[in-house]
């Protein structure tokens, strides 16, 4: 139906686009310029250490307890 329509038809609908497109803009820009002051960005999450330390701790823990293990077994 659009593409059937002669430019002379599609002219009030284009500058109203146009015009709701310009507001459009505006209102982000705005609303971008106004997140900033306000504080209601979303605060940056710290970068996550991937420090294998956590793992080596549970391995000596697994490892006393099998050396337990063996000396319950010399009772």
């Amino acid at each position: 139906m659009w593409n059937n329509l002669g430019d002379s038809n599609k002219q009030p609908y284009l500058i109203k686009a146009n015009k709701l497109k310009d507001k459009y803009q505006k209102d982000v820009a705005d609303y971008k310029g106004k997140a900033g002051r306000a504080g209601a960005s979303k605060p940056k999450k710290k970068p996550v250490d991937d420090d294998d330390d956590d793992e080596d701790e549970d391995d000596e823990e697994d490892e006393d307890e099998e050396e337990d293990d063996d000396d319950d077994d010399d009772d």
